[in-house]
């Protein structure tokens, strides 16, 4: 039987609602980016308790605008034209701001068409990155070499032509749309889960962003000097959001509140009504990466991966 961790070996750390700080743990050997807004401990196993909301629940509209706010320095959008993306863009279009709509994809594909027609309709500086075939490769390997591995490295290509663009232009400080399909249930295995468990799923969910997804952007990102922000892991829209009260019925899916939001700040129906697609997909680095396994005689992407 394993012996018990003593209480003085016992270990407790807070994180703010993004762990900017990047605080972590070593855990047999593997560093984990522990999950914002959150108390953890440490013992015989990581036991994560998201910290208590601070004061009553505000309107998500008016919380979303206070973190975008909050950063000053940020002019421009790591966006895919998906619903996320675009209300951060149209938030700072209504507060008057320099907006740039930062994208990449491979030729054709469907974020470059839905982020260039957001730029339009925002009257924003469209900056795109196209990610040619013959490149692929090479970033996935410069991924591995700032420990991207796994599936991680599918949905940084995008990230890293993304934020690589960023530094060409000039740009230092970016918004990124992570964590609204955990708030507002944006994933299709959502509307599996029963629905008396779906809020012990998100909260779920929105642990497991700073181990995984905020490891991987964080590492990019400090790869090429640039600091992101996250305005819907902030304190106040997490609050909004868990402390919104949900139904049974179909408007708790598919990041309606967002809609929502898109429509009053301006934005057309078809931006806001643009369905959920992945980011590795809406990029088109998936469908190219098939091709490329297909062609190389691998069984699948995953041990191409492995491979390069």
């Amino acid at each position: 039987m394993k012996a018990r961790t003593k209480a003085s070996e016992i270990k407790t750390i807070k994180t703010d609602a993004v762990n900017s700080s990047r605080k972590s743990i070593s855990l047999s050997g593997f560093n984990l980016i522990l999950p914002g807004n959150s108390i953890t401990t440490i013992d015989d196993s990581i036991r994560i308790k998201r910290s208590e909301a601070k004061g009553p629940a505000t309107d998500l509209k008016s919380e979303i605008r206070k973190a975008i706010q909050s950063c000053s320095q940020c002019t421009a959008v790591m966006a895919s034209g998906g619903i996320d993306s675009s209300v951060i863009a149209a938030t700072m279009r209504s507060e008057g701001r320099k907006t740039t709509i930062l994208t990449t994809g491979m030729e054709g594909s469907e974020d470059l068409f839905y982020a260039e027609k957001l730029a339009l309709e925002l009257g924003a500086e469209f900056i795109p990155r196209i990610i040619k075939e013959d490149e692929v490769e090479d970033i996935m390997r410069k991924l591995k070499q700032i420990d991207i591995y796994g599936y991680n490295v599918i949905i940084g290509v995008g990230e890293y032509t993304t934020m690589e663009k960023a530094r060409e232009s000039g740009i230092t400080h970016i918004f990124n749309g992570l964590g609204s399909d955990e708030l507002f249930f944006g994933f299709n295995m959502h509307r599996q889960i029963p629905f008396d468990e779906l809020e012990d799923f998100r909260e779920r969910r929105l642990s497991y962003l700073g181990a995984i997804d905020l490891d991987r952007v964080y590492r990019i990102a400090e790869n090429f000097g640039i600091s992101v922000h996250f305005p819907y892991l902030s304190d106040g829209v997490v609050n909004a959001a868990l402390n919104t009260p949900i139904e049974k019925n179909e408007e708790i899916y598919d990041k309606k509140p967002l809609r929502s939001i898109a429509m009053d700040l301006g934005l057309s129906s078809f931006i806001a009504g643009r369905k959920k697609r992945a980011f590795q997909y809406g990029t088109g680095v998936v469908k190219y990466l098939e091709k490329l396994a297909k062609k190389e005689k691998y069984e699948n992407v995953g041990e191409l991966i492995k491979r390069i």
